[in-house]
């Protein structure tokens, strides 16, 4: 069996329960009416269903709820044994009996497929059993411990075939957690219908996905300059340089020129 950390103890007419959190936590929570509604039916009726509890230990599957009221108003309750062949299995059989009631939302149905998938990407969930017991054999009590024995190869399709809906249901709804996550949403808090936007309104899949998988921008490519192709150089003769340089001389340059040239050749140069 695994080692739990963080776990709530109860004692209740000498039968002790156990809280794990992380089962506590997958079940999605009721709304005030809902657990209203469930505490009145309790303390008028009583506990009408057992607790189930994981054979071998004395962990709490299902029954939170109901657990919590009879334990506040002394409420007498009863208990039945499932044997599970390790924790992910255990996990799959709750969110499948989650999956099954009357009362679960879109929201809430979305959460639990999703972390269906994923216990069964953990691998987990073969022949092992703490008891001793085949993985077989442990799941003959119910239709929903079978379901529960998946092997995890492609995992969207089974979860699709175990709880009813279409693959592609499956990897939106795998997506849509993980976008939760990355915007540090709580799940459980979209699963109440608690995650709202400005107009405080039910948030809709489309923004939370939208602003988790934001589309970084285009980064628009650097315009390629062509190479500037170098001219051939023109071939001048020594006089055509000469003359060229000449017609960069001003007029005072010019005049002096003539003097130094009519002083060496001893002639007269005519502008």
């Amino acid at each position: 069996m695994h080692r739990l950390t963080g776990i709530t103890r109860w004692g209740f007419l000498g039968v002790k329960i156990t809280i794990d959190p992380e089962f506590r936590d997958l079940i999605p929570p009721l709304t005030e009416e809902e657990y209203y509604n469930l505490e009145g039916s309790v303390i008028a009726d009583g506990l009408l269903s057992p607790l189930v509890i994981w054979k071998g230990t004395d962990i709490l599957v299902d029954g939170h709820n109901r657990y919590k009221i009879c334990t506040q108003y002394n409420k007498p309750y009863t208990t039945k044994e499932i044997s599970f062949s390790d924790r992910e299995v255990a996990k799959r059989f709750i969110i499948l009996n989650q999956l099954g009631r009357r009362n679960v939302t879109p929201e809430s149905a979305s959460k639990l497929r999703a972390e269906f998938a994923e216990s069964i990407s953990k691998g987990q969930g073969g022949n092992h059993n703490p008891n001793g017991r085949k993985g077989k054999s442990v799941a003959k009590e119910s239709k929903l411990e079978n379901q529960a024995l998946i092997k995890p190869d492609k995992t969207a399709s089974q979860v699709a075939k175990a709880t009813g809906v279409s693959t592609s249901t499956v990897e939106a709804d795998l997506k849509l957690m993980k976008a939760l996550d990355v915007l540090g949403i709580p799940r459980n808090d979209y699963a109440s219908g608690k995650v709202l936007d400005d107009k405080g309104k039910k948030r809709s899949k489309t923004s939370i996905l939208n602003e988790a998988y934001a589309a970084k921008p285009k980064q628009e490519k650097p315009v390629a300059i062509p190479p500037i192709k170098k001219q051939p150089q023109p071939i001048f003769e020594p006089w055509e340089i000469v003359l060229m340089q000449l017609d960069l001389l001003t007029k005072e340059q010019r005049q002096e020129l003539m003097r130094i040239l009519q002083t060496r050749w001893e002639c007269i140069l005519v502008l």
